[in-house]
């Protein structure tokens, strides 16, 4: 059975990224994972500032996450749901418990995450699909997860097709619907995500939930707008700037949200991060960019001991 080959699907680089994080470890409360873009960075760029820095807040308010303390009666409820059945393992030094049934895989996290892959179906380029719509695969995405318990009233929905074949024969073999996090109508960047895979006619072949359950933590003093945007200028940011820039300007300023997983058994929680959007010219041509910047003062960005592992996750974000 062949599978898609083209344009690897965000539901595997995220299950990478899992893995990196508990490659990483314990770190300090003062930094913050955002995995850099994936792209070199530019040695020298001249920034402009003309966005409208009125109204930003001082303080704000972090998240912690919730303790799930998922247990195997857990895991066997939802793998029901899913309509599987099958013996549970665990492996305590991941912290992930598996269950497979079949051709359908099922992995849930002690902390709350879970990924199911029907590989039956997934991405399987063998078979003649007809794929919905986007409307109708968010439509389709929002019942399963409605079946399943989770309400997503309130998330930000994006819809990417998963392409295969070269640009002549290129055909889309499913459609990935990303419900997004917002708290308080700022939305959360990171993991903080459902994903639902939409295959031939509106079937099912995975759902990937990387969002925790949280609650309010404090309220923290937030960095000046100067000093976050001195980090972009030096490189000190998760840039998705185009490698050959020279100028930019950044057009835009927010505060948003980023949900740091940490390592799957003590997940660091939801801190806010300044959000620059801007673009710079390249050849004639605009291109747009975004950096985040952890926002809460003294909050750097923590470095990763190897770059290369982490998959280009903030494009997508």
């Amino acid at each position: 059975m062949k599978k898609a080959v083209k344009g690897c699907s965000l539901l595997a680089g995220i299950v990478c990224i899992v893995g990196v994080l508990l490659y990483l470890g314990l770190r300090p409360g003062k930094t913050l994972f955002i995995p850099p873009s994936g792209q070199p960075m530019p040695r020298h760029v001249e920034y402009k500032m003309e966005a409208s820095l009125a109204g930003l807040p001082a303080r704000a308010l972090t998240y912690e996450i919730r303790d799930a303390n998922v247990t195997k009666q857990d895991v066997v409820a939802l793998a029901e749901k899913l309509g599987m059945k099958g013996d549970v393992t665990y492996d305590p030094k991941s912290g992930i418990y598996t269950l497979k049934d079949g051709e359908k895989w099922l992995e849930v996290w002690k902390s709350g995450m879970w990924d199911y892959y029907d590989h039956r179906v997934w991405k399987n380029i063998d078979l003649q699909k007809k794929i919905p719509s986007d409307e109708e695969a968010v439509q389709k995405a929002r019942e399963a997860l409605h079946r399943l318990g989770i309400n997503t009233e309130g998330f930000n929905v994006r819809v990417v097709a998963q392409t295969t074949g070269a640009f002549e024969t290129e055909r889309v073999v499913n459609k990935d619907v990303f419900f997004m996090r917002v708290i308080n109508g700022i939305p959360v960047y990171g993991v903080s995500r459902v994903i639902v895979s939409v295959g031939h006619r509106g079937e099912i072949e995975a759902i990937c939930k990387y969002y925790h359950e949280i609650e309010p933590g404090r309220t923290v003093k937030l960095k000046s707008i100067e000093e976050a945007f001195q980090e972009v200028k030096e490189n000190r940011a998760s840039s998705s700037i185009h490698p050959d820039a020279k100028t930019a300007v950044i057009t835009k300023v927010t505060m948003g949200y980023w949900e740091d997983p940490g390592p799957s058994e003590k997940p660091v929680g939801i801190q806010p991060v300044w959000v620059f959007e801007g673009f710079s010219i390249v050849d004639g041509e605009k291109h747009t960019f975004d950096a985040f910047v952890p926002a809460g003062e003294g909050v750097r960005i923590t470095d990763v001991p190897n770059p290369e592992l982490v998959p280009i996750l903030v494009e997508f974000r």
